[in-house]
Parts: structure tokens; C-alpha cells; sequence
């Protein structure tokens, strides 16, 4: 085949150099173009497809057109996934553009097919996939390295390596897998290799000390207890007598040897000197009594009258300090909790102090100094987040919040004055009370105190009206935003969002301008100039809207290192493959995105769906669609997608198999899928089963679906006329 197609180019560059000539020595009368037996299967004309592609890509790469040549390869690459010459044809072609990140996409599936790839190689594609956010993937290549490396004996690699693996496995929780590693490098550390033993030894033996510590975790995660002792006392040894006592203590609380854990945990609390734990030993004893079967006012009366004491004695221990104030807490007890607490918040600033000590203020009826507690956290952090959970309780409080309000108008009429944190939480609250008016009251006033200083908090605010449709106060909230002294980039990105909630009031020339004025302040970000058609398409001006998306292509597709910008481009690729009239500019642009992004099931399932809807590529489609379905086994359009595959292709109990796991995995019932399901049904000989979906079809359409209503109901007349 290739030999042929390779002639006949060599006649097309004769013809086009002497049309005339070569014309008169063609015979008067052709033979008959010759007819195969049999017609050509879809693997036949893939195949052909595949050496068609390959040599247009290779003249393409001769003559230095590089994107040219990088895009047939990667449309024979789907036509043959398993094609290690392609991938690194694909993969020599993209990085001789600098087109890494695109180039690294395909090593990846490189990597996945070759057997005998190199440890090297094997480990930068494992850390590849960790970075992009696939630790289970990354781990896979780490194992195929991890035997490369000891076959060829690098040691210090491969302990490297499969300290990596612990850590992947660890952050997976996968706890057996973690084990298993961590025997592999006990085998290896035991062996006393010299460039082991050297890593061991490192940093004055701490390397070694962090590396059995971390051994040690992973085996008492999996119930491999005695391992984990062995790990820990060979990492803390004498030096630090306590801390191996609290590690062999939460060895023994795994194992539920109790007793002997609360030993060593009492034995560390009366040795009274500051080991560096926090609130590890005084946990440790909570979680012993309760697991002894404790209820919890008992632990907390025990851990109070046990703990109490130490803490007089040393007023220092911060740990202890929160510790009991969150026992003083759950006692009822808030201004035991608050002492505790508040000598401590300045040099000991802490998420969980801050919390209890709202709720103690708050319980202790405290206002003035819960509204002080509220300033400090929307000063550190612009917003309430972290004190969202106890916020919620405050403001469920009527009687609470109406005395917050009301300390926060006296200190605005004071001589001290308001500060812009004070005013924010108290529009936070007010928002959480669901009082979006009041809210905005207080943005205002913050915005009078402080403009720059406010508009921060005023863009979180609009932006959380636009997404539950307040859009009035969205509006006043971004605009009076996009009005103070920020820097160019955070206007750019008021204006973005100002943009789009206007084109969500349905006011899409409006979005227009702003989104022209966040462009005009930046303008080389892809995500800013896609503001632009999406508007156009979400007001359904659709021939603006492909227009615009063209057009960002043109501006921003020859940057190809900033991944930011890729996904812009992608995303819009989608868009303009649901805005094209015909299938064949349908498939083109879901084409171009599995060409940059050969992965991407969302790409695969829109393609195949539109292949197997028409009957075309059938064996290509369900297997990109079992690909998809793989990916994301919860999704019911993928599930629905397959299912129609299988139908196309006659597999007519695989395909009823799909759809009604597609139909069970939808909240809301879709009349288009149980059509699917009821003609899957009906030729899987189950017509009973098929009649009972199109009706409840027939049930969820419209009035506007009058036509596709009288086509269900003509199969429901003819499938039970033929079963009568």
C-alpha cells in the first residue's frame, strides 16, 4: 500500500509539471478500475487512512512544516494507538518545536506502550504525571523504573525512587501498596550498600531518621505493628526518649493494646518537658479512653482534672493552652476557654484557637470582643472563610447578630471610628442572614473608609450575588470595585466578571463594552479575550459568536508553552464544534482538540457519539468511548454514548447494559436516553421493556416536541402490534 500511494504521488508530481505530455501517453482506452471482492472493513480503511497520513507528514516534515507534519501524525495516531514509530514521530516533532507540554502528552502514552523503555526515561514521564495531578499514574511509571534501576543495580536511584513511590502511595491511601514499598527499602537499606548507607548517614543522620520515620508510618497504616516499632526505634533510638515513646504509643493504640499505650503516653506528659509534639500526647490519651470505652464527658472530665494542673505549672505549653480550652469549651465552660486562649493569639496565632474563641465569645454573650475576635480574621484574611462553620451558628442567632450590628453602628459613630475589616465581617454576616441589602450597606460603608482597601471583599461579594442572580447587587458591588486603585491586573479582572454578569442580565452589548475596557488593560490574555465570543454565543448570536472564536484562534494559537492560554484555546475549539453547521466542521474541531489533547474523554465522547450517530467508524467509536467511560465510570452521558455505539454496531445486550446503567446514574430522567435505551431494548428482543421507555419518553417531551412525541408513539403502535 505504501509503495502504491508512494507512486502515485510520484505521477501527480510528473502530471503537474507536463500536464500535456504525460496525458499523451496515457492509452485511448483505460482498463476497468479494478473492484475488490469484498468490501473494504473499517480496519482496512484505517490502515489505509494510517499510511496516508504518515507519508503526507513525512514530505511535510522534509520540507521543515513542522505543525503540518506534527498534526498527520497525530491523526494517524488515532487511527493506530499502539503505533510506538508514531508517538515518536509525534513526540521527536513537537519538542523540535518547543511544543513541550503537547510533546510530553504523547510521551505519556509513549511511555505506556513501550516495554523496554529506559529507567530514565520512565521516571521523568512518572514525574510528569505526578506534576500534572495523576499520582496513580505517575506511581506506575515510578514501579517500571523502580525494576529498571535495580536490574541495572543504581541504588541510590532506585532508594530515591521508591521513597517517591512510598510517598505517592502514602498520598493515595493506598495503605498495602505504602507497605509494600516500605519492605523494598527496608531489603535495600538491610543490604548496607556503600551509596545507600552514604543517604542514610546524610545531614548528621537525619536523612536516615526521616527516612525509617517515614517507613515506620506506612506500616503501622497497614497493621504491620511490629515492622512499625522496629522502623521508629531504629529512627529515634535514645536520643529523644518521648517522642519514641508517643510513636510507639500510637503503634500500640492501632493495635489496641491500650493499656500499654496509655503508659507511654502518661510517661511522656509527667516527664513535663517540651518535646516538640504539640497536642500530640494529650490526643493520644483522649483517643486511648474513648477507644477503653469512655463516654465522651467522661474523657473530657478525666483529660480536665489529669491536664489541669500541668498546665498551671507551665503557662506556657500553647498546645495544652488550646487543647483545654476546647475541653472548657465542650464543659459549657467559655470564660475558662477565652483565658486559656487569648494570652497566647499574638506570638501563637492558630486556625482552631480562633474558632473556639468565637464560639466561647459568642456563648459568653461577649460582643465587643467577638466583633474584635471578627476584625482580626477578615484583617488577616480579606474574608470569614475560615470561620465560616461558627459564623454559620452566629448568625442563626438573631439575638446575636442584631448586638454585633448594633456594636458596629456604635463604633461608626465613636470617636475610635469603624475599620474597613469590621464593616466587611459585618456585611458577611448580614449575607449569611441572608440580608443581602443590609450586606451591601456595609460594603458601602467600607468602600467610604477605604475604598482600595474594600475592593477586594467587594469583588467576592459580587461575584457570589452574580452566581445566585442577584445581579443588581452584583452589579453595583463590581462596579464600585472597578472604580478603586487596583492594580491593572485585578481591574482587568473586575471588568471580566462585570462583563459576564451583564451578559447573564441579558445585556450583552453592555458585556460587550466591558469586556472590551478588561481587554484594552491586558491585552495578551487569552482568558479575557474569550469573554468576548462567549458573550456573543450565550446571546445566541451564533455567526458573531464563530466569527469571534475564529479569530481568538488567529491572535493566540501560536502560543503553545502557556497552559493557561492552551485551555482558553481548547475551550474554544468545543464551542465552535457545537456552533458548526455540518458534522464534517463538527469532527474537524473535536479532531484538533485530541490532536493537542489525545486524552481528553470529553473531546473523545462528543466524536465518537457523532460517529456512532451516523453510523460511521463504529469500531473506533466504542473503543474511545469505552476509553471515556474508564475515565469516568459515574458518567451517564458517556455510559449513554457507548451504549448507542454498541447499538450501532449490533451488540444489542451491551448496549441495554450501558443505557440503563446511564439511565440509573441521572438525577433528573432524559427523554433522549430512554429512547436509546427503548430501541436497545426492542432489539434485544425485551419489547415489553422498550415500550415502557419511549412512553415514559413520550411522557417527559413537550408540546414543542410534537414530531419527535408522534415518532415515539408510531414505534410504541408498531412494536405492540407485532407482540399481540
Amino acid at each position: 500500500m505504501k509503495q502504491t500511494l508512494l507512486l502515485g504521488l510520484m505521477l501527480l508530481g510528473t502530471c503537474s509539471q507536463s500536464p500535456l505530455a504525460s496525458a499523451q501517453t496515457l492509452p485511448v482506452e483505460l482498463p476497468p478500475a479494478l473492484v475488490p471482492r469484498e468490501p473494504p472493513t473499517e480496519a482496512d480503511a484505517n490502515r489505509t487512512a494510517t499510511e496516508a497520513l504518515l507519508i503526507e507528514g513525512r514530505m511535510l516534515q522534509q520540507r521543515e512544516k513542522l505543525a503540518a507534519a506534527q498534526r498527520r501524525y497525530q491523526r494517524a495516531h488515532r487511527l493506530s494507538p499502539d503505533s510506538q514509530a508514531i508517538l515518536q514521530a509525534i513526540v521527536q516533532v513537537a519538542f523540535s518545536q518547543k511544543r513541550m507540554e503537547e510533546g510530553s502528552r504523547y510521551a505519556l502514552l509513549l511511555a505506556d506502550r513501550q516495554t523496554d523503555a529506559s529507567a530514565d526515561f520512565l521516571l521523568l514521564m512518572g514525574a510528569y504525571a505526578v506534576e500534572t495531578g495523576d499520582l496513580r499514574r505517575g506511581a506506575r511509571y515510578y514501579e517500571r523504573g523502580a525494576a529498571a534501576l535495580e536490574q541495572r543495580q543504581a541504588n541510590s536511584q532506585l532508594l530515591a525512587t521508591r521513597l517517591r513511590l512510598l510517598d505517592l502511595y502514602t498520598k493515595l491511601d493506598d495503605a498495602p501498596q505504602a507497605a509494600q514499598e516500605a519492605t523494598a527499602l527496608v531489603q535495600l537499606i538491610d543490604k548496607k550498600l556503600p551509596e545507600v548507607e552514604t543517604i542514610m548517614k546524610s545531614d548528621e543522620g537525619r536523612g536516615g531518621m526521616t527516612v525509617r520515620r517515614a517507613l515506620g508510618e506506612a506500616f503501622n497504616k497497614n497493621g504491620d505493628y511490629q515492622a512499625a516499632e522496629k522502623q521508629f526505634r531504629a529512627a529515634i533510638g535514645d536520643s529523644e526518649p518521648e517522642q519514641l515513646e508517643l510513636q510507639l504509643a500510637r503503634v500500640d493504640l492501632a493495635a489496641d493494646r491500650l493499656n500499654a499505650a496509655e503508659q507511654r503516653v502518661q510517661k511522656v506528659i509527667a516527664a513535663k518537658r517540651d518535646i516538640a509534639a504539640g497536642d500530640l500526647p494529650y490526643q493520644l490519651l483522649s483517643d486511648i479512653w474513648t477507644q477503653q470505652g469512655a463516654a465522651p464527658a467522661e474523657v473530657r472530665a478525666r483529660l480536665l482534672k489529669k491536664l489541669t494542673p500541668y498546665y498551671e505549672a507551665n503557662r506556657q505549653d500553647v498546645a495544652l493552652a488550646y487543647f483545654l480550652a476546647k475541653l472548657q469549651l465542650d464543659e459549657e465552660q467559655g470564660k475558662e476557654a477565652i483565658a486559656l486562649i487569648q494570652p497566647h493569639l499574638v506570638k501563637s496565632p492558630s486556625r482552631d484557637a480562633y474558632q473556639t474563641l468565637a464560639i466561647a465569645q459568642w456563648k459568653n454573650k461577649d460582643w465587643e470582643a467577638l466583633l474584635n475576635t471578627l476584625t482580626t480574621i477578615a484583617e488577616r484574611n480579606r474574608n470569614l472563610s475560615t470561620l465560616h462553620d461558627q459564623l454559620l451558628q452566629i448568625a442563626a442567632d438573631e439575638d446575636a447578630s442584631d448586638a454585633l450590628i448594633a456594636a458596629a453602628e456604635k463604633r461608626k459613630e465613636s470617636t475610635t471610628g469603624l475599620t474597613v475589616p469590621t464593616a466587611q465581617a459585618i456585611a458577611q454576616l448580614c449575607q449569611m442572614r441572608e440580608q443581602s441589602a443590609d450586606a451591601w450597606k456595609w460594603l458601602e460603608i467600607a468602600n467610604q473608609l477605604d475604598s482600595d482597601a474594600a475592593a477586594p471583599s467587594l469583588v467576592d461579594f459580587g461575584l457570589a450575588w452574580m452566581v445566585a442572580k442577584r445581579y443588581e447587587l452584583g452589579e453595583k458591588a463590581l462596579r464600585t470595585a472597578a472604580a478603586a486603585k487596583m492594580p491593572k491586573s485585578g481591574r482587568a479582572a473586575t471588568y471580566d466578571y462585570l462583563a459576564a454578569l451583564l451578559a447573564m442580565n441579558d445585556r450583552s452589548d453592555e458585556a460587550l463594552a466591558t469586556a472590551k475596557k478588561a481587554i484594552a488593560l491586558d491585552p495578551n490574555s487569552a482568558a479575557l479575550a474569550s469573554r468576548v465570543p462567549w458573550i456573543l454565543f450565550y446571546a445566541e448570536r451564533k455567526p458573531e459568536a464563530e466569527r469571534s472564536y475564529r479569530r481568538l484562534l488567529a491572535q493566540f494559537d501560536s502560543e503553545r508553552e502557556d497552559a493557561p492560554t492552551r485551555q482558553v484555546l481548547r475551550q474554544a475549539r468545543l464551542m465552535l464544534s457545537a456552533l458548526a453547521e455540518t458534522d464534517h466542521e463538527r469532527e474537524e474541531w473535536l479532531e484538533q482538540i485530541l490532536d493537542e489533547f489525545p486524552e481528553d474523554v470529553g473531546a473523545m465522547n462528543d466524536l465518537a457519539y457523532l460517529w456512532a450517530d451516523d453510523g460511521r467508524n463504529l469500531g473506533r467509536a466504542s473503543l474511545m468511548l469505552e476509553t471515556a467511560v474508564a475515565a469516568e465510570p459515574e458518567n451517564a452521558a458517556y455510559r449513554d454514548s457507548l451504549g448507542w455505539a454498541y447499538f450501532r454496531q449490533g451488540r444489542f445486550d451491551q448496549a441495554v447494559g450501558q443505557l440503563q446503567q446511564a439511565v440509573a446514574k441521572i438525577e433528573e430522567p432524559d427523554p433522549v436516553l430512554l429512547e436509546h435505551l427503548g430501541d436497545a431494548l426492542s432489539a434485544a428482543g425485551r419489547p415489553a421493556e422498550a415500550i415502557d421507555a419511549w412512553r415514559e419518553a413520550v411522557a417527559l417531551l413537550t408540546a414543542e416536541d410534537a414530531e419527535k412525541q408522534a415518532a415515539l408513539k408510531a414505534k410504541i403502535a408498531a412494536t405492540s402490534a407485532t407482540n399481540e
